[in-house]
């Protein structure tokens, strides 16, 4: 599973719309929000999660689950200039490789 990390819900949305559309002709590909009650036992093929919906160690947290339970694949962050500035992800991020 490859995750694509969101700084605003809007912006998640927006993509989450264009993702759905290559979803609906490909039915193998499977696009998930995360939100703590998303049922992640199914495995969607991208997870989106949005940045403002909880603190990085939150976020540091999911990422080593899903890597523990050895199907994370890539991490994709948006905006990735500024979250290397946020010094908890910089400090953690080691931990996922």
């Amino acid at each position: 599973m490859n995750v694509v990390v969101y700084f605003t819900k809007a912006l998640l949305q927006d993509q989450l719309c264009r993702f759905s559309k290559i979803s609906r002709n490909r039915p193998s590909f499977q696009v998930k929000e995360y939100n703590p009650q998303v049922d992640l036992s199914n495995f969607p093929n991208l997870l989106l999660v949005s940045a403002d919906q909880f603190r990085i160690p939150g976020l540091i947290s999911l990422l080593l689950n899903l890597k523990n339970i050895n199907i994370l694949g890539r991490v994709f962050v948006d905006e990735a200039h500024l979250l290397v500035s946020w010094s908890s992800f910089r400090r953690d991020i080691p931990l996922l490789i």
